[in-house]
């Protein structure tokens, strides 16, 4: 394994939304398969990929609603996707909103690509997963990919556009041909790709969304730190993403990465490296980055670090740096 999937936690938190807004306990579900509370953490950190698809995909079979994808992408729409959708309103066309979505989207996740191909009539923009087991999820994700595709042409082509011809990675299924979105769309499966075409006449359409002069305020977060390129960065991101809800278990992580307790020690020793090592620098680099934060209490700190109680961060950051984190901190920001 090249690298560990990951999404950013927004779309893990737009999925429990939807299930709690439809009564349903999105607690219980995330309890049930195993996952974790990642809706909880901060919604720019990534979480693992392949818990995403397993709570979309559980969830529609759970609600007997095979359109759950398209619900996410309906409830939490592309300009409420925080620092991401924000960017996208502020683009000036069509054009520039799928080719801004693409290099945004590539900051973000690593559980699928997307990326645009030009002709003289318009332009086909495309998405590829990465391979993932639960079939179930992928439907999901791919339906939910297409709303949000589509709802970036709408910014400027207005809420009534619907795409000429689509194209489908796997085989059609009821659930994707009863979209409303997609009209009397020409579909075509089995193409190893998924995508739509765009023509150049809807591409130079300018951007009419209502545009924001600033970004949520955890836009640098999400947008700042690209996603995993190797094993090692992947597997430094998961255990940041990991720290709110305590030190991350070795059996655990390593069980979200697909690898024995043996295996992901064997790798993270080829890198020179050791698993407590990694944690600490986990925790070392988010108790900086919150300690710039001077309206961060101490005690607030402590606690999305993971720890029991602001001493047991104390000690630990004073074996890090010599120093207690209100040292550190008037230190660094006087």
């Amino acid at each position: 394994m090249s690298f560990i999937p990951v999404v950013p936690a927004l779309l893990f938190k737009a999925a429990t939304t939807v299930l709690d807004n439809l009564g349903f306990s999105s607690e219980t579900i995330v309890e049930k398969e195993g996952l974790r509370h990642w809706q909880y953490g901060e919604s720019h950190v990534r979480v693992p990929g392949d818990h995403f698809y397993r709570l979309v995909g559980k969830s529609a079979v759970i609600l007997g609603a095979d359109q759950f994808g398209y619900l996410i992408a309906k409830y939490t729409p592309i300009t409420a996707l925080d620092a991401f959708g924000a960017r996208i309103a502020q683009t000036l066309t069509v054009y520039d909103a799928i080719k801004t979505f693409n290099i945004l989207y590539s900051q973000m996740s690593s559980i699928d690509r997307f990326w645009d191909v030009e002709d003289s009539e318009g332009l086909w923009w495309l998405r590829k997963r990465i391979q993932v087991a639960d079939r179930a999820g992928r439907q999901q994700v791919e339906m939910g990919a297409f709303l949000y595709m589509i709802q970036t042409v709408r910014l400027g082509a207005g809420s009534d556009w619907t795409p000429e011809k689509i194209c489908l990675e796997g085989q059609s299924h009821a659930a994707i041909d009863r979209l409303s979105e997609l009209g009397d769309t020409t579909v075509r499966d089995r193409q190893g790709l998924s995508g739509m075409f765009i023509p150049r006449s809807i591409l130079v359409r300018s951007i009419r969304a209502e545009r924001s002069s600033t970004l949520p305020s955890d836009a640098s977060s999400l947008l700042a730190e690209a996603p995993p390129s190797d094993f090692m960065d992947s597997l430094r991101q998961l255990v940041r993403s990991y720290l709110p809800f305590g030190h991350p278990p070795i059996e655990e992580i390593g069980d979200i990465a697909g690898l024995s307790v043996r295996s992901l020690q064997r790798r993270v020793k080829d890198e020179g490296q050791t698993y407590k090592r990694i944690v600490d620098q986990a925790h070392f680099q988010a108790s900086k980055e919150y300690l710039c934060d001077q309206n961060m209490p101490l005690r607030e700190v402590a606690y999305q670090l993971g720890y029991a109680d602001q001493a047991n961060f104390n000690r630990a950051f004073r074996r890090w740096t010599g120093a207690t984190p209100s040292e550190y901190r008037q230190l660094h920001l006087n």
